[in-house]
This record gives structure tokens, sequence and C-alpha cells, in this order.
């Protein structure tokens, strides 16, 4: 009996068993498949190390390629000019005060306004306006309803600088009226009275101490202790000027009291501030819609569109900065 049937009969193995190895060593399960594979090669190793490192090269072009589509995408690419765009309207804010006068009959119209439109013809889109508090403006809370705020905002009252904010479209420069016969010269001969402002005006925000200058921003420090007086109208402050309820109407333009008799105009402007608009605060990332307005108002500036505009509602005053 030869060597290999003694072997089969000692284990007494069943019939079908692979052929038996005398010289190796029968392993089960993971071991057996782990035999049989071929030991690797110097070629081979070389085979996956060009592999491992093919795929450690497409890995990082994947990344390089996703950090920037990424940052994109952030940045406007899919947000707010794109949902503008989408939409086929841009949804600007205003606070519903002055410059911007309102009719019963025709709504809200005026220099802000006009400045919008122009936005919104240069970007193909509809304009649709919408009204919403200062406060809720300057606040910078998300807000649904609004895309940009065109509204005569001073850069001021946004703090330096402003992340949400475009440079100026406007300069407004204030005034200080008195009635014809007052002594005063300058404003500081107004310490010991009291002075009117609209409501919502860059004005009251001046005679409330909340306007700071940056930039090439004037602010000149309200005299202490000039007491303020806030009404709904330009029309309200004159006539408690006229009937001495106060000294003075801080206007936000000269031009704002022009052809109103018995008044006259003090020499040095109380504010010279820029007038910006704002991005609204949901948008994540605002650079690419401020770049955007940027732009307009700068085409808008060079082209005279924004004298034009200021000289019409303003008379004849070119606020353009």
């Amino acid at each position: 009996m030869d060597d290999e049937r003694i072997e089969r009969l000692l284990r007494r193995t069943p019939p079908g068993d692979p052929p038996f190895e005398p010289s190796g060593r029968w392993l089960e399960g993971g071991e057996r498949e782990l035999a049989q594979r071929p030991t690797p090669t110097s070629r081979s190793w070389g085979v996956l190390l060009a592999a491992g490192l093919a795929a450690a090269a497409v890995i990082a072009v994947i990344m390089v390629i996703a950090g920037p589509l990424a940052q994109l995408r952030q940045q406007g690419v899919g947000g707010l000019i794109a949902e503008v765009e989408r939409r086929g309207a841009i949804r600007v804010a205003i606070d519903g005060g002055p410059p911007q006068a309102h009719a019963p009959a025709r709504g809200y119209d005026g220099f802000d306004l006009d400045i919008a439109r122009e936005v919104a013809e240069r970007l193909g889109v509809q304009l649709d306006v919408v009204v919403v508090p200062r406060a809720t403006l300057l606040a910078g809370g998300a807000d649904d309803r609004w895309d940009v705020a065109i509204s005569s905002i001073p850069a001021a009252l946004l703090g330096a600088p402003s992340a949400r904010a475009t440079d100026p479209y406007a300069v407004v420069a204030g005034a200080i009226t008195v009635g014809a016969d007052d002594p005063a010269d300058v404003l500081n001969d107004l310490a010991s009275g009291s002075a009117c402002a609209v409501a919502g005006s860059t004005s009251e925000a001046w005679l409330h101490n909340d306007l700071e200058s940056i930039a090439r921003d004037t602010v000149q420090p309200v005299p202490a202790p000039l007491a303020a007086h806030v009404r709904p109208t330009l029309a309200e402050c004159l006539g408690g000027l006229a009937d001495g309820s106060w000294r003075a109407a801080v206007v936000d333009r000269a031009s704002d009291v022009s052809g109103a008799g018995g008044v006259r105009v003090l020499d040095n402007a109380p504010f010279e501030v820029s007038l910006v608009a704002v991005v609204n605060h949901r948008a994540g990332v605002p650079e690419p819609m401020i770049a955007r307005l940027n732009g307009l108002f700068a085409e808008m500036a060079d082209e005279g569109v924004i004298a034009d505009i200021s000289r019409r509602r303003f008379a004849g005053s070119d606020v353009t900065p």
C-alpha cells in the first residue's frame, strides 16, 4: 500500500477530498484561501503602489475642485443673486420715511425708489417694494420679505465697517433752519433752545446723537442742551418753528425748505454723511450682491443718472458721492 493510501486511511477522509499533498499542510477556512494566494512579487507591489498613488491624486483633485465650488455656492452662486434672477423681481425695502413721500392713491414714491427702479431695470428684473421699519433694517435680522434695503440709510448708523452695506450711492448734507428774524449765526448759538426733526430722518438720528463720523463723513456735535422734538412731517416741524414751539428745524437737505417763507438756513451743516444700501442678513455671504450693487451704483454715477434723479427730486441739488 503506497504512502497516499495509508495517509487517507489514517485521516478517514471522505471521497472527493482534494489530492493528497505530502509536502504541504492542509489549511481550513480562511487559512486555506490565504495559502492559495500567490506571494506578491516586486512587480505586483509596484502595481499596488501605483494604484494607491493614482487614487490619492484623484481624491486631491476632487478636494481642489470641491473647495472653490463650495465657496462659490456660499458666495451667491445659487444664493441671493440667483434667487432674485429666478424670481424675476428684486424686493427692495424702504422705511416709509423721508425722502420718500406717500400719497394715498399712488403709494410711495421718492428718491430712493427712483434709485431702486434703476437698479431693477439694470438687473433685468421687476421691482417689488416692501415697507419695513427702519429699526428692523438696521438690526440686521433675517427677514424673508426683502432682499435689499435702499432707504437713505446712513452708513454711520450701521457701524464701521458693516459687512452688509454697499459703497455710498448718495451723500446727504443736513441743514439747520431758523426763523428769518432769529439772531443765530452758527449751530452753537442754538445751545439754549430746542429743535424739531422729522421722524425716521437722518436729522432725527443726528438730533438724538445717533450719528457718528466714519470714513469721509462729517458730523457736528449736537449743542447741549438742545432739546429734541420729533414730528411725523416737515410741515409740522415748520409750523412749530413759525409759532415758536421750538427755535429750529433740522432737515436732511437745504432743498427740503427751499421756497418756505419766513425761514433761513444757517451756514454750517450739522452733518454730511454717506447713504448706503443694505443687503438682507439672510444672505449668508452678502459680498456677491454687494459687489453687484456697487458696480451698478458706479455705472449710474458715471453716467450721471444719480445726479439727474437727485436734481429732479431735490430742487437741483446733486447728491452723487
